[in-house]
């Protein structure tokens, strides 16, 4: 029970390690198959599905039947956060006339079943089915409830999973963002490690003039204008951490201006650096960071 439990939580940072929880509560109760699903209930679609003992043709199908709008009424509203005896919950709904049950869980041999809504909030339910095959014994009440135990692990798991996802989204949606401006963008940690770096920024290290990476951190092309740079952003980074001190404005309008001479002699990049992370701030990007911006501008080019 706890390893099943605590193969939950280790699945939502690692959704790699889902079929392996997912495996250890289907063994909980001796079952042969387990599906457990996401639905997004205003697009009719599944952004989460796993399962153990299923292959993948039998996903596709529940995927389809999530778009095709298959599930049965009485599914779609059990209470959320209880365990049901497949047996009784179809007793009175005609299960096997059903679509979901002739398109999708026949063909695969599923019969008896276990069913929950670990939880239902907003756009989102989930579901949690484990079966059993013809021929061997119904679940019964026993079985019902050392699944139980589970259901409000499960359903805290899934919601932070889902919340982590939200802000994977808005980070990636932000990122792009930056994609679409002509000027280059790197997130450095106070060692000059990268975070984050934008398409106009890869091609300023590509070129290698002024600015490369070497060993996984930046560098200018000078041993001096590479130290001077990570002095301004390790000042940078410090002022973020110690925002509390200086006053959230204080660190978020510091900027530090550099020249960072081209080997070329192209005209000097001019780097502009801003500490990151301080919530309230339209700065805001992430904590403990600095940010480089480069863009093209007449007679040079500007590198913040």
């Amino acid at each position: 029970m706890l390893q099943a439990i605590r193969g939950l939580y280790d699945a939502v940072l690692d959704p790699d390690e889902g079929p392996q929880a997912f495996a250890s509560v289907c063994r909980l109760v001796a079952g042969e198959h387990l599906t457990f699903f996401t639905k997004d209930l205003h697009a009719h679609r599944m952004p989460f599905v796993t399962g153990v003992g299923v292959n993948a043709r039998y996903l596709e199908r529940l995927a389809m039947a999530a778009e095709t709008q298959w599930f049965p009424p009485n599914m779609l509203t059990m209470p959320a956060g209880k365990v049901t005896l497949g047996q009784s919950l179809w007793l009175k709904h005609h299960w096997r006339d059903s679509e979901l049950y002739n398109e999708v869980v026949r063909p695969d041999g599923g019969y008896d079943g276990l069913v929950a809504v670990p939880f239902r909030k907003g756009r989102y339910s989930t579901f949690l089915v484990i079966e059993r095959m013809r021929g061997q014994p119904d679940f019964e009440e026993t079985d019902a409830k050392l699944v139980q135990a589970v259901i409000p692990h499960l359903a805290h798991a899934t919601q932070i999973r889902l919340r982590l996802e939200r802000a994977e989204l808005a980070a990636g949606q932000a990122h792009r963002a930056f994609d679409l401006l002509d000027l280059g963008v790197f997130i450095l940690d106070a060692e000059l490690r990268p975070g984050f770096v934008n398409k106009y920024a890869e091609g300023l290290v590509a070129e290698a003039d002024g600015l490369a990476f070497n060993r996984g951190t930046l560098h200018a092309a000078s041993i001096n204008d590479t130290k001077a740079l990570r002095r301004a952003v390790k000042s940078a980074v410090d002022l973020q951490a110690g925002r509390g001190q200086t006053g959230v404005e204080a660190a978020c309008d510091t900027v530090f201006d550099l020249n960072i001479p081209r080997p070329s002699g192209r005209p000097s990049l001019i780097a502009t650096v801003m500490p990151l992370g301080v919530e309230h701030s339209r700065n805001a990007i992430c904590a403990a960071r600095a940010c480089d911006h480069v863009h093209q501008e007449a007679g040079g080019e500007t590198a913040a």
